[in-house]
């Protein structure tokens, strides 16, 4: 769920023995990290969807070249001895596969989010 009252299945009124409230506790798991998100990927997976985000970055040198001067000391790099990627870097962070329920309410907090991210940031002046 997304920020929503939680819910049993049940649409009976509720009686003098249902809870007037209820308290969820987050923790985090050991798996828990914050994580950059420039783009996702994916689509309808066996009836559910299926979201791969991905970051973008520069490639970092697969490796490196450094001469070593006289006294044993690092000096400059090799700069034609450089090996890097020739590619934007895309590394999938995370899967996340979501029912159309789920999927749908996240939709809804997405856009109450976005509509109060617009409401009170202003937007930056173009030139």
């Amino acid at each position: 769920m997304v920020e929503t009252t939680p819910s049993n299945g049940n649409t009976n009124p509720p009686d003098d023995s249902t809870p007037k409230k209820i308290a969820f506790d987050y923790i985090k798991s050991r798996h828990f990290r914050v994580v950059k998100v420039n783009g996702v990927v994916g689509g309808i997976s066996r009836g559910e969807l299926a979201m791969s985000f991905w970051s973008e970055r520069s490639p970092i040198p697969q490796r490196m070249v450094f001469a070593v001067e006289e006294d044993g000391s690092l000096g400059d790099e090799v700069m034609d001895e450089r090996v890097s990627r020739d590619a934007v870097i895309r590394e999938v962070e995370l899967c996340a596969i979501v029912d159309i329920d789920f999927a749908t309410e996240l939709a809804e907090w997405l856009q109450k989010h976005i509509a109060k991210y617009r409401e009170t940031v202003p937007e930056p002046k173009k030139e």
